[in-house]
């Protein structure tokens, strides 16, 4: 007979001694817009070899856009600090919120075990463009109409 909760357990025990939590940054932090590039940079706890190219993947369930694919990615491995360090380039091309995960899979030869960094950032996205005029004292702002959403307007002088 099958017992569901003893798979359970041993399932759930061996996943999480076989992951490891990475920190998830990215650059800017702040005022992110449609057409602006993102920098994402990852730090992993080196725990063995690089057994799979790291990925950024984005999911319909927490991302407005989940066709786009981070651009450039890279992982060095900086042995002073005992980490790998993944950067990638995006550039969002809708406005809304945007949740990338990030997966690395690395192999510890010692212990025979894989192990899967992982890591998760939240941001949002505006297409409003505001620049501020010092010599005004004034704030521009540019917003973005799609087509279909374009209307014209009329001022009357009265």
């Amino acid at each position: 007979m099958f017992n569901g909760t003893i798979w359970m357990e041993v399932f759930t025990k061996k996943w999480l001694e076989a992951s490891v939590d990475s920190e998830f940054f990215i650059s800017p932090e702040q005022k992110l817009k449609v057409g602006e590039k993102i920098k994402f940079t990852v730090h992993i706890p080196y725990k063995g070899m690089i057994r799979e190219d790291a990925k950024f993947l984005f999911f319909s369930f927490n991302s407005v856009d989940t066709t786009q694919k981070v651009e450039k990615v890279r992982t060095t491995h900086d042995r002073m600090k005992g980490m790998y360090v993944t950067t990638g380039y995006f550039t969002p091309r809708k406005e809304g919120t945007y949740t990338p995960f990030f997966f690395l899979k690395m192999y510890d030869k010692e212990k025979d075990k894989e192990i899967s960094g992982s890591g998760v950032i939240k941001f949002d996205v505006t297409e409003i463009n505001e620049e501020y005029d010092d010599e005004n004292k004034t704030h521009k702002v540019l917003l973005k109409f799609k087509p279909e959403q374009k209307r014209h307007i009329s001022l009357r002088q009265q």
